[in-house]
This record gives structure tokens, sequence and C-alpha cells, in this order.
């Protein structure tokens, strides 16, 4: 009889998650200081399709951005932090940073 041995093979790790949460980042304080930042922003329209128009009967959405600056380095530090530890835990991606403004 024939017998050829199948070498041992390191487990086999589940497929990551589709996506990760994080709870706790900001306290509900935080959470509050953030909503005023951005309600003191000017609101710009959300437009849709590829040229991005506005169309007032699907879309009546707003948009506030929080651009990195003095006021908030804390809240881009807490983010990217916690995107670090879950991607650390779930996904092992080559991220090197933020990219758009929040």
């Amino acid at each position: 009889m024939f017998h050829f041995p199948i070498p041992s093979l390191p487990p086999i790790r589940p497929a990551p998650p589709t996506c990760a949460r994080a709870e706790g980042v900001f306290t509900p304080q935080e959470l509050d200081r953030i909503n005023d930042m951005a309600w003191s922003l000017p609101a710009k329209r959300v437009g849709i399709g590829q040229d991005l128009h506005y169309e007032p009967r699907v879309n009546r959405s707003t948009v506030r951005w929080l651009a990195p600056s003095e006021a908030t380095e804390r809240i881009y530090g807490k983010l990217t932090a916690a995107i670090a530890r879950l991607n650390a835990m779930h996904f092992q991606f080559e991220i090197t940073g933020i990219d758009e403004e929040l």
C-alpha cells in the first residue's frame, strides 16, 4: 500500500469580518463637543450622481467637514488610534493615514 504524508499546515484563520467597530472611543461629553463644532461650520448640499448635482426631490442632505486643525487634532488622534487597533486585530491592511476630512 502506498502512503504519501500530507505536511502539517498552520491553523487556518477564519475570514476577517467585513467591518469592525470600536466602542467608547469618545465620551458623551466629547461627542457633544464634536457635534457643537460640526454645527458651527457651514453646511454644504450633498450631490448625487457622477457629476454630484443637487436634486432636491431625491437628496436633501447636507454635510459639514471637520478639517485637520489644532481644534480637531485630538479627534483625529483618537480615531486613528482606534482604526489602528481594529486593523491590527481584524484586517492587517497596510494603512498609512486618513486622506479625507471627517
